[in-house]
C-alpha cells in the first residue's frame, strides 16, 4: 500500500480498535492519529511492529493502557529517521512492553 498517514482524529469513532488494523498492509504508516474519539479497549499489538511510525496519538479516548498514548515528531517535521527512532523507543518503553506482557511474548 502507498498509505503513509492514518489521520482519524476527532471523528467520533467508537468501540474497540480492531486487532488487524495495524497488520502487514499498514506497516508503512508513518503517522497515526486516533485522538479525541470514543475508542476503548486495548491497543492492538500490531502497533508495536510498525517500523516507520514517527507520530502516534491516541489521547482523548478510553483506551486500556496507562503511560503513553502519544509520541510526536520531536526532531522536526523533516527528521524522519530520528522521529521514527524516538517513536519506537517511546512505544517500546511504555505500551508495547505492557501489551507484549499481556500477550505472553517478548519484545
Amino acid at each position: 500500500t502507498h498509505l503513509h498517514a492514518l489521520l482519524l482524529n476527532n471523528n467520533m469513532l467508537q468501540g474497540d480498535i480492531p486487532d488487524d488494523i495495524f497488520g502487514a498492509a499498514m506497516r508503512q504508516l508513518s503517522r497515526v492519529d486516533l485522538g479525541d474519539n470514543l475508542l476503548a479497549g486495548p491497543l492492538p499489538l500490531g502497533l508495536c511492529r510498525m517500523d516507520h511510525l514517527a507520530l502516534f496519538n491516541a489521547n482523548g479516548n478510553q483506551i486500556d493502557t496507562d503511560p503513553l498514548l502519544h509520541c510526536d515528531a520531536r526532531h522536526g517535521r523533516h527528521a524522519d529517521e530520528e522521529n521514527r527512532r524516538h517513536c519506537q523507543d517511546e512505544l517500546r518503553k511504555g505500551m508495547c512492553r505492557k501489551l507484549h506482557g499481556a500477550a505472553g511474548s517478548e519484545l
